[in-house]
């Protein structure tokens, strides 16, 4: 598996390190997380090129996080690199470069777990550059959420030739998994809650709200008895991209009505949990993509495409709206730093 090649190249001025292979976005879904056709993963297809964070036409341009000042950062994935970015929209750098599909940072900041572009779920540590993949290569992976305590990650697979994603969790230290099949039915857009008692997600092909226990993990068997769904009082509201409150209580999600004669526009809505009451946030026409939740609890950032993509940020009540970038990639995860 060779991991070595790199090529310089020379975009805008600015010197980058990319991957021997041209790169395309792919994070495993279209834009209503639908999965669509991947590379069959093969002992033959690595995952990308790592770019090494102490070379020198990098090193002003990468950001270390350990020397960030406290606030509040916003991490957005393009099919080159990963760039951070400040409340203002303002570039503070990039952390990786080259092609991080899906990524999700740990909550100690020091891993970069990730799909490459062979549909394999990859783990990169951002000090040594030290990069792990999961074999065999036996399944397509898509999204991916981390346990708060950094131990485990969630992630949404495909099985080869198979057709429904499923849920495998994968342990941090030595990749070892377990497969869970909570309802017996496809599901994407899972997240794990702040606390670590809830994985949430959403059914496939039906999009409808589900919450698992966590504690069926040890006991995979038992987790369709740890399954429930989210009633609300809206039969014909589906949902999909979905993030969590700090509260663990509440998530944002992209919400639309099921059929077009049931005039509910497409939005983001915050549905409790507990009770499946949920309000709208927003709905104006425009389906906005990829909600998430700020770790402080005040403002909802989300995307929204149409001749620009523009990241947006609103206040948890639906107020205050703001462009906060353009065109600078997808939300991928935050940074506090605290």
């Amino acid at each position: 598996m060779d991991r070595s090649r790199a090529r310089v190249v020379a975009s805008l001025g600015v010197i980058a390190l990319l991957s021997c292979c041209a790169r395309v976005p792919n994070d495993g879904y279209t834009g209503n997380n639908t999965p669509v056709n991947q590379p069959t993963p093969t002992a033959t297809q690595p995952g990308p090129q790592m770019t090494p964070r102490g070379s020198p036409a990098l090193s002003l341009l990468l950001v270390d996080l350990g020397t960030l000042p406290e606030g509040l950062y916003l991490a957005t994935a393009s099919s080159v690199a990963v760039s951070v970015l400040t409340m203002d929209g303002a570039r503070v750098g990039f952390l990786v470069v080259g092609f991080f599909g899906s990524p999700s940072l740990s909550p100690d900041r020091s891993t970069l777990a990730y799909i490459d572009d062979g549909s394999n779920l990859c783990l990169y540590d951002l000090e040594s550059g030290d990069a792990r993949s999961m074999e065999p290569f036996d399944r397509s992976y898509s999204t991916i959420s981390w346990s708060p305590d950094g131990s485990r990650l969630a992630v949404a697979t495909t099985v080869e030739g198979g057709l429904l994603p499923g849920l495998r969790i994968v342990n941090r230290t030595d990749l070892s998994h377990v497969d869970i099949d909570p309802i017996g039915a496809g599901l994407v857009a899972q997240a794990w809650s702040p606390d670590g008692r809830w994985i949430a997600f959403v059914s496939y092909p039906d999009y409808h709200l589900y919450m698992m226990d966590t504690g069926c993990i040890a006991e995979p068997s038992t987790c369709r008895s740890a399954t429930h769904a989210i009633v609300v009082d809206n039969p014909e509201l589906v949902f999909d991209r979905i993030s969590w409150a700090p509260d663990s209580e509440h998530i944002v999600a992209e919400c639309a009505g099921s059929l077009p004669s049931s005039g509910f526009e497409p939005g983001l809505c915050i549905v409790d949990m507990t009770t499946g009451a949920w309000t709208l946030l927003i709905a104006d026409g425009t389906p906005p993509d990829d909600p998430a939740w700020s770790p402080l609890g005040d403002v909802i950032v989300y995307e929204r495409t149409g001749a620009y993509r523009d990241i947006l940020a609103v206040g948890v009540d639906g107020t205050g709206e703001v462009r906060i970038a353009r065109d600078v990639g997808r939300i991928a995860f935050w940074i506090l730093i605290d």
